[in-house]
């Protein structure tokens, strides 16, 4: 799946969270994790990351 174009779909739309798995660089299994998109302006997004288990650890 293509992640990004997924993203720049939710900040078109307004912003929006995207849940999914993906291999992290620290041991190459899937994990679950959370991105959170943001349409700045027309031409640029912002958007944020995690892993969720770093979520729960952090709680």
């Amino acid at each position: 799946m293509n992640y990004t174009k997924v993203e720049i779909f939710l900040a078109r739309q307004g912003g929006g969270f995207l849940f999914y798995h993906y291999y992290p660089a620290r041991n190459m299994t899937l994990e679950p994790k959370m991105s959170y998109v943001q349409k700045a302006d027309d031409t640029w997004w912002l958007g944020a990351e995690t892993y969720i288990e770093d979520l729960n650890q952090a709680a």
